[in-house]
């Protein structure tokens, strides 16, 4: 404990008053005169009393010096130390790991002469004997170091030079949460709210909060030319390509090349063409500009945009230059620029896989082939869906293999069910079940009134369906073996029930679309859309196949497992996946690789491109400002009030002294 006012003592003058008080109060002389029985006996008793009266005025005595003490006490303001001012210097450096942090010159980057930059900025204010604290601020911001003092200097030192070391620096690809380096700074500023912040960084501010000094580590002669995005889009069956580029820090005409691979190929198998196509694109002002390579007609059609630049793809006229499939599209620009990590982009996606499905039926109902054109159509953009209808009666056509999705109806079924996709049994027939079905035919229900189905167990399939809206006049009765969980139920009864152990994929529905209302209700497209995407999941979130780093992208797989291999400028790495969906983290960029075997067998290798921020790209970039780290000066924070408890004391001794002063006239 101790005393913020220690002049407050001076109230224990007040004792030298008590005592002074003390000693000049008058004593009374008492005289013992014997002239009768009861007075001497009263005598007597008195006497027997003095001991006790003597005990008490010392503990009169006591607590009266123990009030003016605590008096006293009180105008000094005790208080219990939570924590001391620091008197030395004190500074806490954050490292901007941002990936423009990345640019160089003269082969030294931004990120190396911000690392020079806190160490030398360490060694002074070691030497002064005051405390570095060291925050690295990437997507997340991290402590390097924590008021660490001058003990500290050789184990720091040896962490940020490790930092440097290596093929590749310890900056990121990705972009720097600054605000979270500042609110890292609190704790800090919690214990010394006089720290100075020293923020390394190559972006300017046009405002920085009090107490932050900029520390901008760029170099004026640094510029950047850029592709911040390339992406295609379909048209017509054919593809235009968009290329989006800047140049930073200069002026200056960047030329583009765009080179497709397996161009107009019609497999995976097929090695296509390789086309080239190359422009200038003039820029200025840190402008973003456009370039576009589409077909000569579709330019016609096209808007004229500022800073859009249109180019023909048909450049010999003598041939048709027209794509509707590639493999890889390669961008680049050659510029000897100070960043040359977004000189490059890859678009990939061109040659989509192709989705085989079966539908026969020995009673075909139009309903079925219109939902499943419908999702051909819905997926175009991510696979090449076939959807084959056999016709009524035309027996040799129904195939058990060559298909990913089998749709058996009825009496249409072949003997030996396929083992290389998912069957989906259409009102099963009994008499034309192949052996090893899994189930059996008990008898059919009829109902002329109908009767209205209830939900099973909770399953994907039935995603935003109400069963309740679904009513049926007669379905077939059946009993399953282990392995198969219901969906729907008729009166207690099975009706639609799926199975999906290991390579058995099924799905079986117990009745006929003739005799229900499912037909025509939003649950019937909802139903085969649901059944696709739970048995053909997309293996990417969203069926992109560009990222930008630090984004996480949901996997999920048509297989047991999973292989992701990222190829980047950090080497060759591979993850397995088993549990499904999974999450993953792109943290450099490059080309990844998602390769899978499925259930039935094929296998299936996806790629996508992982890219740096666009933001990131211009190196020159200048910022409003950043957040403010609360900065406390309140001793409250310092010190805690004692002041009640002493004048708790205080209290109870004047309840006491009253007491005591009381018992004299008992």
């Amino acid at each position: 404990m101790t005393l913020l006012t220690p002049l407050g003592l001076l109230g224990l003058i007040g004792l030298i008053g008590w005592l002074i008080i003390y000693l000049i109060k008058p004593n009374f002389q008492q005289k013992f005169i014997s002239s009768t029985y009861v007075w001497k006996l009263s005598l007597k008793y008195r006497k027997k009393k003095l001991p006790v009266n003597k005990l008490r005025n010392l503990f009169l005595i006591i607590c009266q010096l123990l009030i003016l003490t605590a008096c006293a006490i009180i105008l000094a303001k005790p208080v219990e130390v939570l924590k001391n001012h620091v008197e030395v210097r004190e500074v806490i450096a954050i490292i901007d790991s941002s990936a423009s942090m990345r640019a160089s010159i003269d082969g030294e980057t931004r990120f190396e002469r911000a690392i020079d930059g806190v160490l030398e900025l360490s060694e002074k204010v070691w030497k002064e004997e005051g405390y570095v604290s060291v925050i690295y601020a990437d997507s997340k911001a991290t402590f390097l170091a924590e008021r660490a003092s001058v003990e500290y200097s050789d184990k720091l030192s040896q962490e940020l030079s490790v930092m440097l070391e290596g093929d590749d620096i310890a900056c990121s690809y990705g972009s720097a949460d600054i605000d979270a380096a500042m609110t890292l700074c609190e704790e800090v500023l919690f214990e010394n709210p006089n720290a100075e912040i020293h923020l390394y960084t190559d972006k300017e501010y046009d405002y920085l909060p009090e107490g932050i000094t900029l520390q901008n580590v760029a170099e004026q002669s640094e510029w950047n030319a850029a592709i911040l995005n390339a992406y295609t889009e379909l048209s017509d069956g054919y593809y235009a390509f968009y290329v989006e580029v800047a140049c930073y820090g200069i002026n200056k005409d960047v030329e583009v090349t765009v080179e497709v691979q397996n161009a107009n190929a019609d497999s995976s198998t097929d090695k296509g063409a390789r086309k080239i196509f190359k422009s200038v694109v003039p820029c200025d002002g840190d402008k973003t500009k456009t370039l576009v390579f589409m077909n000569a007609d579709l330019i016609e059609q096209s808007a004229s945009l500022e800073d859009v630049m249109y180019e023909e793809i048909s450049i010999d006229k003598s041939k048709d230059d027209r794509i509707y499939s590639y493999q890889t599209v390669f961008v680049s620009i050659s510029e000897d620029d100070a960043f040359a990590i977004d000189n490059t982009f890859q678009i990939y996606g061109g040659q989509k896989e192709t989705i085989k499905i079966q539908y026969a039926s020995s009673n075909p109902n139009p309903f079925y082939g219109v939902v499943l054109n419908n999702l051909a159509n819905a997926y175009k953009d991510l696979w090449d869906i076939q959807v084959t209808e056999v016709k009524k009666d035309d027996h040799e056509s129904v195939k058990n293999s060559g298909f990913d999705m089998y749709f058996y109806e009825e009496a249409e079924v072949p003997e030996k069910l396929p083992t290389d996709g998912i069957v989906v049994l259409l009102d099963p027939q009994e008499g034309y079940l192949p052996s090893g079905v899994g189930f059996t035919i008990s008898k059919v229900m009829e109902s002329k009134r109908g009767e209205t189905l209830v939900e099973g167990d909770p399953h994907p399939i039935l995603s935003n369906m109400t069963v309740e809206n679904i009513e049926l006049t007669r379905y077939t009765e059946i009993v399953y073996s282990a392995g198969f969980e219901t969906l729907m139920y008729c009166n207690s009864k099975p009706v639609v029930t799926v199975r999906d152990d290991g390579n058995t994929k099924m799905v079986v529905v117990g009745f006929s679309i003739h005799y229900s209302t499912f037909a025509i209700t939003k649950e019937f497209p909802l139903f085969i859309y649901n059944l696709f995407g739970y048995f053909m999941p997309t293996t990417i979130s969203d069926g992109r196949t560009d990222f930008e780093v630090n984004e996480t992208i949901t996997l999920n797989a048509r297989g047991p497992q999973l292989a992701v291999k990222c190829e980047s400028m950090m080497g060759s790495e591979t993850t397995t996946y088993t549990e499904f969906p999974s999450t993953f983290t792109v943290a450099t960029p490059g080309t990844y690789s998602f390769s899978q075997t499925t259930y039935s067998g094929s296998p299936v290798k996806e790629l996508v491109y992982v890219h740096i921020p666009s933001k990131e790209s211009n190196i020159c970039e200048k910022a409003d400002t950043v957040k403010a780290p609360e900065r406390t000066q309140d001793d409250t924070e310092y010190y805690k009030d004692v002041i009640f408890y002493v004048a708790a004391a205080m209290v109870a001794l004047l309840f006491i002294e009253w007491w005591l002063q009381s018992r004299e006239t008992m």
